[in-house]
């Protein structure tokens, strides 16, 4: 009988071609072999059903479990963490790719540093057929040349502070594509955060409390390669996504729900009230800046040059 696994990796999907494929031959290249594959197939009906139980008869390694329905894609996510017994974990979309070394260079943090809560790498962006995206410097932000769309990143060395308030913050102000929500976590961790909720952006919402656990850590090297394509779900309308998310629940203010649940968190922490004021107050500038468009709000330094007074004086 095989030994449990260290790592479980899960994989939740719908409808995963062309693209589950790559990511599992991505995955079992893996140099750190501990692991094992959770896959929770949510009902597809292209082909990705028996694509995936090859590969469970190929490899012992990859579980495969399918729903009798689509029951959305939040509560499919956190069907695959349930399913899942390892003591690290780690989720993965069915359309990412990761080079061989991303366990070997991400769990030995984990493993071995308690103060660390998610372990990652840096992010590349890849097009819909693997290509790198171009890297704009000044933005830190990546281009799809091919619709004109610029994809800011994350900052690599948000919430790898000390201090939990600061990565609180860190969470809020410089996670935007929230990649880390991919990276190695600890099981008995998880268990102590509300996973994720069904509404667009709660992936945020679950990076923040883990922050409040403990810190990032972020190993160089971009070992995981974010997939940009037309089918994703944050490029889809509001209403599309939500249905997307979980069909059986409709919101009339995904943003006050959003609100609620990051205040709903934060009151039930073991911060002391000082602490848990300031991460109030942080909350408070971050709900109000919603208004603001998304590459200002993530680069203010960049409103500077709109803004005619303030370039005249710059001249």
């Amino acid at each position: 009988m095989r030994s449990l696994p260290k790592i479980s990796i899960g994989v939740p999907v719908y409808n995963g071609l062309p693209y589950v494929g790559e990511l599992m031959d991505s995955l079992l290249s893996q140099t750190f072999g501990d692991f094992d594959i959770v896959i929770s197939d949510n009902a597809s009906n292209d082909g990705t059903e028996e694509l995936l139980r090859a590969y469970a008869t190929a490899d012992a390694r990859v579980k495969y479990f399918r729903n009798e329905t689509n029951i959305g894609l939040i509560p499919n996510y956190n069907r695959v963490f349930e399913l899942a017994t390892a003591p690290y974990f780690k989720w993965s979309a069915a359309d990412d790719l990761y080079e061989p070394e991303y366990l070997a260079a991400c769990f030995p943090a984990i493993r071995d540093d308690a103060s660390v809560a998610v372990s990652h790498s840096e992010t590349a962006l890849v097009d819909g057929d693997g290509r790198a995206l171009p890297y704009d410097s000044g933005l830190h932000a990546c281009v799809d040349t091919q619709n004109g769309r610029t994809w800011l990143l994350d900052r690599d060395d948000c919430a790898c502070s000390g201090s939990r308030t600061r990565r609180f913050r860190d969470v809020l102000a410089k996670q935007i594509m929230c990649a880390p929500i991919y990276g190695l976590m600890r099981r008995e961790t998880l268990l102590k955060t509300v996973l994720h909720q069904s509404f667009f952006g709660s992936d945020k919402l679950l990076l923040a409390e883990l922050a409040l656990h403990g810190r990032y850590s972020i190993a160089p090297g971009k070992l995981f390669k974010k997939r940009m394509h037309a089918e994703m779900t944050s490029v889809m309308g509001k209403t599309s996504v939500q249905s997307r998310i979980d069909p059986a629940i409709r919101f009339k203010s995904a943003q006050l729900v959003k609100l609620g649940h990051y205040i709903a968190m934060l009151r039930k922490t073991d911060l002391g009230a000082a602490e848990k004021s300031l991460c109030f107050a942080y909350l408070a500038v971050h709900s109000a800046s919603s208004m603001i468009p998304e590459t200002f709000r993530y680069r203010p330094e960049l409103m500077f040059g709109r803004i005619p007074f303030v370039r005249a004086a710059r001249a």
